[in-house]
């Protein structure tokens, strides 16, 4: 289990290994189309959620191959042009691959 809080990110174009990622993203993040943008990003390549959070931050859990899942996080560091993203914590956990869609979920 890795926890980090900075772009520690490896760009590695060609890795093709499954990964389960939690994301959590603070700052202004809700209101901004985060998530339709995240879940326009994950396409058919990306499985998983996304929801706001009741604090005003925004939360993911997704799945998928490290290089696409890599261009998620990346993009999580800035969202929508009108985001203004403070922090962006990730968890890395073991795959499950229980997700087929990726989906925005009902708030928490």
């Amino acid at each position: 289990m890795t926890i980090r809080s900075s772009r520690e990110v490896k760009k590695r174009s060609g890795d093709s290994r499954f990964v389960h990622v939690h994301i959590h993203i603070r700052g202004k993040v809700q209101g901004v189309y985060f998530r339709q943008n995240m879940k326009q990003m994950a396409g058919n390549s990306v499985q998983g959620w996304v929801r706001n959070r009741a604090d005003g931050s925004v939360e993911a859990v997704i799945e998928g191959r490290q290089n696409e899942i890599n261009k998620i996080i990346e993009w999580s560091y800035k969202g929508p042009k009108t985001a203004i993203v403070e922090n962006v914590d990730i968890k890395t956990e073991n795959y499950t691959g229980d997700f087929s869609t990726f989906e925005i979920v009902p708030d928490y």
